[in-house]
Protein backbone atom coordinates (compact mmCIF):
# COMPACT_ATOMS: atom_id res chain seq x y z
CA UNK A 1 0.00 0.00 0.00
CA UNK A 2 1.34 3.36 -0.96
CA UNK A 3 1.75 5.25 2.63
CA UNK A 4 1.39 8.87 0.72
CA UNK A 5 -1.99 8.09 -1.81
CA UNK A 6 -3.38 5.00 -0.14
CA UNK A 7 -3.16 2.86 -3.40
CA UNK A 8 -2.26 -0.32 -3.90
CA UNK A 9 1.39 -0.91 -5.32
CA UNK A 10 0.85 -5.24 -6.47
CA UNK A 11 -1.90 -7.48 -6.92
CA UNK A 12 -1.22 -10.90 -5.96
CA UNK A 13 -2.70 -14.10 -4.64
CA UNK A 14 -2.67 -15.86 -1.37
CA UNK A 15 -0.58 -19.30 -1.75
CA UNK A 16 -1.73 -20.22 1.28
CA UNK A 17 -5.09 -19.68 3.92
CA UNK A 18 -4.63 -16.60 6.54
CA UNK A 19 -4.92 -19.03 9.50
CA UNK A 20 -1.93 -21.06 7.59
CA UNK A 21 0.07 -17.58 7.34
CA UNK A 22 -0.24 -17.29 10.89
CA UNK A 23 1.54 -20.63 11.74
CA UNK A 24 4.71 -19.93 9.84
CA UNK A 25 7.49 -18.11 10.48
CA UNK A 26 8.97 -18.10 6.70
CA UNK A 27 8.26 -18.68 3.23
CA UNK A 28 6.14 -17.53 0.77
CA UNK A 29 2.72 -16.79 1.19
CA UNK A 30 1.57 -14.65 -1.63
CA UNK A 31 2.18 -14.99 -5.61
CA UNK A 32 3.05 -11.61 -6.70
CA UNK A 33 0.71 -11.38 -10.31
CA UNK A 34 0.94 -7.67 -10.93
CA UNK A 35 2.82 -4.44 -10.09
CA UNK A 36 2.94 -0.59 -10.66
CA UNK A 37 5.36 -0.40 -13.30
CA UNK A 38 4.88 -3.94 -15.21
CA UNK A 39 3.62 -4.48 -18.19
CA UNK A 40 0.44 -4.77 -17.35
CA UNK A 41 0.31 -1.44 -15.62
CA UNK A 42 1.80 0.31 -18.87
CA UNK A 43 -0.84 -1.06 -21.03
CA UNK A 44 -3.56 -0.37 -18.46
CA UNK A 45 -1.92 3.48 -18.11
CA UNK A 46 -1.92 3.96 -21.89
CA UNK A 47 -5.55 2.67 -22.53
CA UNK A 48 -6.10 5.09 -19.43
CA UNK A 49 -5.01 8.05 -21.17
CA UNK A 50 -6.23 7.24 -24.33
CA UNK A 51 -9.59 7.18 -23.16
CA UNK A 52 -9.33 10.59 -21.01
CA UNK A 53 -7.86 11.89 -24.07
CA UNK A 54 -11.11 11.34 -26.14
CA UNK A 55 -13.10 12.19 -23.67
CA UNK A 56 -11.85 15.56 -23.72
CA UNK A 57 -11.47 16.48 -26.57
Amino acid sequence: MDERYRKALSVGIALTSSSGMSRLEQGRVVKNLHHVGDGVWMVLNSIKAKKFKTLYK
